[in-house]
């Protein structure tokens, strides 16, 4: 009996290690997993501001490009006017 209790004592013993070390495994993938989502939310906030920021650039650029051809156009128009009188 008391041989039956040892061998089930050391083998509840050796699962408890076992679990142990499983869990401190996982625990230490966890704050890994933590470490590169954090990493990766700072990247795409990073990204979002370069890309924000190059938006608001390229429409500006639009915009005068725009007002430029707006001022050839009537430039041109005018231009044919004074040649038609």
């Amino acid at each position: 009996m008391k041989q039956e209790l040892s061998t089930i004592k050391g083998s509840f013993e050796q699962k408890s290690r076992s679990f142990e070390s499983e869990k401190a495994h996982f625990e230490a993938r966890e704050a890994s997993l933590k470490e590169n989502l954090d990493s990766v939310k700072q990247d795409k906030e990073k990204l979002e501001q370069e890309y924000k920021t190059r938006l608001t650039t390229e429409k500006k650029e639009a915009q005068q490009l725009i007002e430029e051809f707006k001022q050839i156009a009537y430039s041109s128009e005018e231009n044919s006017k004074a040649l038609q009188r």
